[in-house]
C-alpha cells in the first residue's frame, strides 16, 4: 500500500489552507502549521514537499528553511504569496524552491509543482554558457509557467543588476528590472553578460506589461544574444 504525500505548508492565509484541506485525498495529506511548531512538526514525521509564505520574515523563512534541510534534504520547497514580484522572486530563488506560486491555487497545482518539476527547475547557471535567449526559447517550446530570474554581480566598472522574465503557457507576459518594465526590460536582459540564471516553474498570477510573442521580442532585441 502506498503512503500518502505529505505536505508540510506553513502560510499565513487560514481560509486559502482551509480550501486545500477540502481538497486533500487519501494520496495526498496537507500539514498546515505555524512558524514555531515547523521544528516539531518535522521531528515526528517525514515529509515529501514543504510549501512556505513569502510574506513570513526573512529569519523565519532562512530558520524553517535550515530546518527542513537539516531533517529532510532534498525536498521540494513551493514559495507561496498573495502577490509575486521581483522581490519575492529573489526571496524564493535565495530559499531554493523549485516553484513560486500565487493564491488561490488548488491543491492538485501545488503537488503539481513538487512532483513535475520542468527540466532545468532549480537550475543555476551562468548566461555566459547558455544564452538567456535559449533558455527563454526552451521554455517557449515546451510551454511551461514561472519566471526566470537574472543576476548580474557587482563589479568594478558596473552595479549589480537583477531582474525577472514572467512566463505563462511559454510567453513572456511581464518583466521587471529596476526601473525598467515590459518588453524594455526583456531587450535590456538579453544583452546581460555572465548573468547567473534561476528558472522558476509556477503560475504567479502577475501583471502584463508585453504584448505579443516571444518571436517578436528576440526579433526587436536583434536575435540571440548573451
Amino acid at each position: 500500500m502506498m503512503h500518502p504525500m505529505k505536505i508540510l505548508i506553513v502560510d499565513g492565509d487560514g481560509a486559502h489552507n482551509g480550501k486545500l484541506q477540502g481538497e486533500a485525498t487519501s494520496a495526498v495529506q496537507l500539514i498546515a502549521v505555524r512558524a514555531e511548531q515547523v521544528a516539531e512538526v518535522l521531528a515526528g514525521s517525514p515529509i515529501d514537499g514543504v510549501a512556505l509564505d513569502l510574506d513570513l520574515d526573512d529569519d523565519t523563512l532562512a530558520g524553517i528553511v535550515g530546518e527542513v534541510e537539516r531533517r529532510h534534504a532534498g525536498v521540494p520547497l513551493v514559495a507561496l504569496a498573495g502577490r509575486v514580484d521581483d522581490a519575492k522572486i529573489e526571496s524564493a530563488c535565495h530559499l531554493g524552491a523549485v516553484a513560486v506560486m500565487a493564491r488561490p491555487f488548488s491543491l492538485s497545482a501545488l503537488v503539481h509543482a513538487m512532483s513535475t518539476p520542468t527540466q532545468d527547475a532549480g537550475f543555476i547557471g551562468s548566461c555566459g554558457g547558455i544564452p538567456t535567449a535559449q533558455l527563454l526559447s526552451l521554455h517557449r517550446a515546451a510551454g511551461n509557467d514561472g519566471v526566470l530570474h537574472l543576476r548580474c554581480a557587482k563589479t568594478a566598472t558596473r552595479p549589480e543588476k537583477r531582474g525577472s522574465i514572467f512566463l505563462e503557457g511559454g510567453q513572456p507576459v511581464h518583466a521587471t528590472a529596476g526601473d525598467l518594465v515590459g518588453a524594455e526590460t526583456v531587450h535590456a536582459m538579453l544583452s546581460w553578460c555572465d548573468a547567473e540564471a534561476s528558472w522558476l516553474g509556477g503560475a504567479t498570477r502577475c501583471a502584463r506589461t508585453i504584448v505579443g510573442r516571444w518571436e517578436g521580442l528576440l526579433a526587436a532585441s536583434g536575435g540571440a544574444k548573451a
